[in-house]
């Protein structure tokens, strides 16, 4: 999600894509005659700024151009300029375009230096979304099946799980049987068990066209190996292939044009102990947008909210237990909210904010006799990031909470607790540290690995004892993004 403020944005109250900005752009350097004689908003920049909320990036980029070339001391046409080269896949430009402006107009002011760094951030992001190129610009630059961009990052890691197995926290299982309750004792093997771990993760998305039509996709494939424990080992690929929805934008309230989402098909399948334990193909439809925040913010400081819903039907299958087959709907929306505007930071430092994210599922049996019949799951996340937490500049702390409560329709099972239905209650909760990318001489690459810790943890409870699990897991990340 594109938490970027730019400053032609600041002239559109919800800009395709981006968030929206702070004040409009002035230049950053000392003002020439030409310059000084300029009107402040030229009418090529306002024509721009029109073509970029509709998501016409090429005249987009050919107007600010024509600005740029009538008034080269206007720094935000600069800004604007790298941001329509990302949206149209060419992140190299983008940075060039950004070198430019910081090479040219230092020091930068702060709204501008702020967006600038956080432009900087989303093309060297570890994990990227990358937007497909509007329709226009696809059907002139893109003839056949072209990858406009693509970015991704491969993370590497070692951890201990205090419960690796999701083993049981009861000792013992009761059952409810003709002649009345009995407990049984539970299998070591399927108690607790504390051990190590690696983990590998490989996450890429991209965007390009087929003959006129723009395509967005992303693929992640990860694994995890717990060290001692049999036939836990798990992994789980994930793809998704969209375009835009074919039906025009249609205008907010403000009157600025409301991105069109991406519909497409997506698959998601799951290994444990080296047999395929789920597999799910189905329809997905995302749309993102942009909005000031309801945040209350200091007088000094800008908070924009990017936000993205999400819908997505799927046929849910599980080969080792064909009986919990079922038709899956979820809805999810997410948001972060960043603060623009504040006094300009290092160049390795992050953007702050408040993130969260809240989710309905709905599980539908395919055929008589899954257990518990139809399941209801509804969740809320809530989360803050820390930019140079500290004082430490290039750090980034998130904290995370996250409460889930997953409830049946029906027993569960006529042998557990006299065929109640389940109940389960999760709590978990996540600090993710991540340290700043160190190059090969000791300065901050884009490119480069960077190094994270991560806390997390649940604890889960239900009325059937089946269903009680907690765990606690340490983890340290190595991360690579291209």
């Amino acid at each position: 999600m594109l938490a970027l403020a730019c400053c032609g944005a600041a002239h559109a109250q919800n800009p395709p894509a981006a968030a929206a900005a702070p004040a409009p752009a002035a230049p950053a350097a000392p003002p020439s005659d030409e310059a000084a004689a300029a009107p402040a908003t030229p009418a090529s920049y306002q024509a721009a700024l029109a073509a970029m909320r509709a998501q016409d990036w090429l005249r987009a980029r050919q107007l600010l151009q024509q600005t740029l070339d009538e008034h080269p001391a206007f720094a935000g046409a600069w800004l604007d300029l790298a941001l329509v080269a990302w949206q149209q896949g060419e992140g190299a430009q983008a940075r060039e375009f950004l070198d430019d402006l910081e090479d040219h107009f230092a020091p930068l002011p702060p709204a501008i230096a702020q967006a600038a760094q956080t432009l900087r951030q989303r093309l060297a992001s570890a994990t990227p979304t990358v937007q497909p190129p509007a329709q226009g610009a696809a059907a002139q630059t893109h003839p056949g099946l072209t990858a406009t961009d693509s970015a991704g990052y491969l993370a590497l890691g070692l951890g201990h799980d205090s419960n690796a197995n999701v083993g049981l926290r009861a000792d013992a299982i009761r059952l409810t049987l003709p002649g009345g309750q009995v407990e049984l004792p539970l299998a070591a093997g399927s108690r607790q068990r504390a051990a190590a771990f690696g983990y590998a993760a490989l996450q890429q998305a991209g965007a390009g066209a087929w003959q006129t039509q723009p395509l967005a996709w992303n693929w992640s494939l990860q694994t995890r190996q717990p060290s001692g424990i049999h036939g836990y080992s798990t992994v789980e690929a994930q793809g998704e292939l969209g375009t835009p929805w074919a039906l025009p934008s249609a205008p907010d309230a403000s009157g600025a044009s409301v991105p069109s989402p991406l519909v497409g098909l997506r698959w998601h399948s799951a290994w444990v102990g080296g047999q395929l334990a789920y597999v799910a193909p189905g329809l997905y439809a995302s749309q993102r947008w942009a909005s000031a925040s309801p945040i209350a913010a200091a007088a000094d400081s800008l908070h924009t909210c990017q936000w993205q819903q999400r819908a997505q039907l799927e046929s849910r299958n599980y080969p080792r237990a064909r009986n919990l087959a079922s038709w899956g709907a979820t809805y999810r929306l997410e948001w972060d909210c960043a603060a623009t505007g504040q006094p300009p930071q290092p160049a390795a430092s992050s953007t702050s904010g408040w993130l969260g994210q809240a989710e309905a599922s709905w599980d539908a049996p395919r055929q008589q006799g899954r257990p518990g019949g139809h399941t209801w799951q509804t969740s809320l996340q809530l989360g803050r990031r820390i930019g140079n937490p500290w004082g430490q500049p290039g750090h980034q702390l998130t904290l995370s909470a996250e409460w889930t409560h997953t409830q049946d329709t029906a027993g569960y099972s006529p042998w557990l607790e006299n065929g109640a239905r389940r109940i389960v209650h999760r709590l978990g909760w996540q600090a993710h540290w991540l340290l700043p990318a160190i190059g090969r001489t000791g300065a901050p690459a884009a490119d480069a690995w960077r190094w994270a810790v991560q806390l997390q943890g649940y604890r889960q409870s239900s009325n059937i004892p089946l269903f009680s699990l907690r765990s606690t897991a340490v983890q340290l990340l190595a991360l690579h993004p291209w």
